[in-house]
């Protein structure tokens, strides 16, 4: 099982930038399920997601000498997946413009692990109060949700992702979790559980 640092990451995404495509297989490997899996909270089409994540490696294979270090490897191709993913929704459905998809449209958490938790927690009612919470959440806090406790990415790279301000970020961030504490604080615990044992 492959398991790099964040330093060997880095070595290995300025290995690809020279042309290296054992390097460059190296880093697909290790960041394939969690591009996939961001992907599919934008639309239940795999096979488009699956499309997408190709062509994001394919143009960065394609454009490796001119492409910058990053410290970030992963959150650079989040970003990456985002907007291709956005390019190919707005093809398939004229009426939908990038602004939409960067704001409310698209982004569903689709917690699926419901029954692993009641089976930990032994409580359904608070297992229902987590799904009515979640989908009273904004799509945009939805995401930022994902990626702040799932991705671990911090309010820099949220906002780089997202392609918003930083103040942004913060407001919805805190206006989620005060929803999301307003049901209880064990409600917090259970939602990282949750997010943890679904491998979202």
């Amino acid at each position: 099982m492959l398991n790099y640092s964040n330093d060997t990451l880095i070595a290995l995404w300025n290995d690809f930038r020279n042309g290296s495509s054992t390097a460059f297989s190296s880093i697909i490997k290790w960041y394939y399920k969690d591009l996939f899996r961001y992907g599919c909270k934008f639309t239940q089409d795999e096979h488009l997601v699956k499309d997408c994540i190709q062509n994001v490696f394919l143009s960065l294979w394609k454009n490796h000498t001119t492409i910058g270090e990053t410290e970030q490897v992963k959150f650079y191709l989040l970003t990456c997946l985002r907007r291709d993913i956005a390019r190919e929704l707005k093809k398939g459905k004229t009426e939908i413009s990038y602004d939409n998809f960067s704001s409310e449209s698209f982004f569903d958490l689709g917690l699926n692990a419901e029954n692993r938790l009641v089976d930990r927690e032994k409580s359904v009612e608070l297992t229902r109060k987590i799904k009515e919470t979640l989908k009273s959440l904004s799509k945009r806090q939805q995401e930022i949700i994902y990626l702040r406790f799932y991705m671990n990415a911090d309010a820099d790279r949220i906002a780089e992702i997202m392609e918003i301000n930083h103040q942004s970020v913060y407001n919805l961030l805190h206006d989620a979790l005060k929803k999301l504490k307003a049901v209880s604080e064990k409600f917090i615990i259970c939602l990282l559980l949750l997010l943890t044992i679904s491998g979202l």
